[in-house]
């Protein structure tokens, strides 16, 4: 939908806020209470740049408002302020509130400066507000007021690799816009935000190193490097939480392969106590159950263990585990 077209509907379907910013004579917004009577407020109106008349009313009469100097047929002016208002207020506090993204949480966008409707490299891809963060980082910022960040242009800013955030002011009112833009998340979107994703690569890169440094020192041969895939062949699976029960923190990759460090101490501990202290499971369909399949039993704490070492591979199975002590059956999912 075009200008015109949403134009006409605000005409037809509601009456347009009074306007209580214009453009001053240096081109900056101005608020009502700051200027003189009439046509001494020398100011403009933000949309059809025509002369404006300061009504500044009167106590416990109408709102003090600018009013088109002559007969003008000019509607959206209201929605071209707020437009314009949010340039000068972001260009003014050099910051914005910025909405969550991913893995990092809300925050406030400080900028070393501001440019406002400047030319850049890509015309096609003119933004309203570039900020410039003190690293060197640009981050361009879309006013929405008649007109949102089409799929065409977000095509090409993910394309061109360039952050931007989306900030919709059409429900705002020009007396709000400022708390609005810099404490508030609410009617804002990231269209693209490569910057961002850089962060939580980088972040992820310095855990994954520090992971990798910390078990890599293994002087005492305590931990197994181990291919994710083929880490259920060498141990059992945690029933709760799915994962190797002497899996370390969490996989990593390498060279495209995902690994995992494993307790090898432990692993060949249980494995010794397996071989010495073992029962054998009490398959739930009473069959004859395989060879080499075992859980760990400690008849001295009179408990039964998670699985230990297993010798081959088996389906997935339903066990019943004897408790002769508590005279009781539990039934446990393990997973080869």
């Amino acid at each position: 939908m075009d200008e015109l077209n949403i134009v006409g509907k605000m005409k037809d379907n509601q009456k347009e806020p009074k306007l209580t910013y214009a453009l001053d004579s240096s081109g900056k917004m101005v608020h009502i209470s700051n200027v003189k009577r009439g046509l001494s407020c020398d100011c403009r109106c933000p949309k059809c740049n025509e002369l404006l008349v300061a009504k500044l009313g009167h106590e416990g009469g109408r709102q003090a408002h600018f009013a088109h100097h002559k007969g003008s047929n000019c509607y959206g002016s209201y929605m071209s302020a707020l437009h314009k208002l949010a340039e000068q207020i972001i260009e003014g506090e050099k910051a914005v509130m910025a909405p969550a993204y991913k893995s990092i949480d809300k925050q406030k966008l400080s900028f070393e400066h501001v440019e406002v409707e400047q030319r850049v490299e890509r015309k096609d891809l003119q933004p309203d507000i570039v900020g410039v963060t003190s690293n060197g980082l640009r981050w361009f910022i879309e006013i929405r007021n008649t007109h949102e960040v089409d799929e065409d242009k977000r095509a090409k800013l993910i394309e061109s690799k360039i952050t931007c955030l989306e900030i919709d002011v059409r429900d705002q009112t020009l007396e709000n816009l400022k708390s609005f833009l810099l404490e508030s998340t609410e009617s804002r979107e990231w269209i693209n935000n490569p910057i961002y994703d850089k962060k939580i690569r980088d972040e992820q890169y310095r855990d994954e190193t520090k992971h990798r440094e910390k078990y890599s020192q293994n002087k005492d041969n305590k931990y197994d490097k181990i291919e994710l895939k083929k880490c259920g062949l060498y141990c059992g699976i945690n029933r709760y939480s799915g994962k190797c029960i002497y899996q370390k923190d969490e996989p990593f990759f390498e060279n495209n392969v995902e690994y995992v460090f494993c307790d090898k101490q432990r692993r060949e501990k249980d494995k010794k106590e397996s071989s010495k202290n073992s029962v054998p499971h009490i398959i739930a369909n009473n069959q004859e159950e395989p060879e080499g399949h075992y859980l760990n039993s400690d008849f001295n704490q009179q408990s039964i263990d998670e699985p230990g070492v297993f010798i081959q591979e088996e389906p997935e199975c339903h066990y019943l585990l004897f408790d002769y002590n508590q005279q009781s059956i539990d039934q446990y999912l393990v997973n080869f």
